[in-house]
């Protein structure tokens, strides 16, 4: 993901596509920009400006180097060496810190000019899978099995340290944005790792079967899935509904408005779904009264929901809203706003 939110996904077999965002219209439109030289890809990380891509391979044990802009991109260099699947992270200043999941070390590219200079950061890693890299040049890791590491340092020189990430057992992909908060991709769900002091808290963000997650500088999450060949957006509303203080055993509820901004005239709603921490059936829930379900809307109409809150226990609670239609598939883009 560049700073101009456009995307970029690479294939297994290699194929490097740019999903290019069209902000007066809020759709994308997919571009193939090129193959990789292995003809394959596991992996991708794009600088901000989204003039540098850097590619991942599996069995081939490289990263490959390619620079453009627009749909114009060529071949810049390969950083090889490496012993096993390999991932790249660039941060703010174009160094490129790359994990070799089967020796365990940590490479840092450091570019000066347009060369890059390679170091050995740390060789004690265990099976490092998935890295990124913050706006400080910090960079956090995780194996597959789930075990974290932040990385700090500059230079050449740099220690690394356990993350207690409770919750989250086989990553399929990570990411970190501006606050230093961790959204780690599972094979069922994006969940989202806060920092609060030198302690995160995980709380499941979102329901998908996803393999690999990103961020734009909105703070918008992008999720990727191989088995569906598909993209999902999770756009940050700006603001939340507070249901306030009410107690374990008590209830409060809420409207909640939605007004249809899409051209595209939705065929039909399904019956909407409430979910606790990312979780159906626990103390946000769907009460009668609402007009969503089951009516037809085109752009300018509006339906409403009734959300009950109903906690079980002492605590904070994070709730969502789930709208979805009652088609099998629905192959055109809907938005709304609430």
């Amino acid at each position: 993901m560049d700073g101009s939110q456009n995307a970029y996904v690479v294939t297994s077999t290699g194929v490097v596509y740019q999903e290019t965002f069209n902000s007066s219209t809020s759709t994308y439109s997919e571009t193939s920009l090129f193959t990789t030289a292995a003809g394959q890809g596991s992996s991708i990380s794009v600088d901000n400006a989204g003039q540098t891509i850097f590619v991942g391979t599996n069995t081939a044990h490289t990263v490959e180097v390619f620079a453009g802009s627009g749909m114009s991109y060529g071949a810049r260099t390969v950083f090889s060496g490496f012993t096993g699947v390999v991932t790249p992270a660039v941060d703010a200043s174009g160094n490129v810190f790359i994990v070799d999941q089967a020796s365990g070390y940590l490479y840092k590219e450091t570019l000066s000019g347009s060369t890059y200079t390679s170091a050995t950061l740390l060789k004690t890693l265990t099976a490092p899978r998935y890295i990124a890299a913050d706006q400080s040049g910090n960079v956090f890791i995780t194996s597959t099995s789930g075990a974290f590491a932040e990385v700090t340092g500059s230079g050449t020189t740099y220690t690394a340290k356990a993350l207690t990430i409770n919750g989250i057992t086989a990553p399929t992909g990570l990411v970190v944005d501006a606050s230093d908060d961790l959204y780690v991709s599972t094979a069922t769900e994006l969940q989202k790792a806060t920092l609060s002091g030198t302690t995160y808290t995980t709380v499941p963000y979102y329901q998908y079967a996803g393999s690999g997650v990103t961020l734009d500088n909105l703070g918008n999450a992008y999720l990727i899935s191989a088995t569906q060949a598909s993209g999902t957006k999770l756009t940050t509303a700006g603001g939340y509904l507070n249901f306030g203080s009410v107690g374990p055993g008590a209830g409060a509820m809420m409207t909640v408005a939605f007004t249809f901004t899409s051209s595209n005239p939705l065929t039909q709603l399904g019956t909407p779904t409430a979910v606790t921490q990312g979780l159906p059936g626990y103390d946000f829930s769907v009460a009668s009264g609402g007009t969503c379900a089951g009516s037809t809307f085109v752009s300018g109409s509006s339906c409403t929901v009734v959300v009950q809150f109903s906690p079980e226990a002492s605590g904070s609670r994070l709730g969502a809203l789930d709208l979805a239609t009652s088609k099998a598939t629905e192959s055109r883009p809907h938005s709304l706003a609430a």
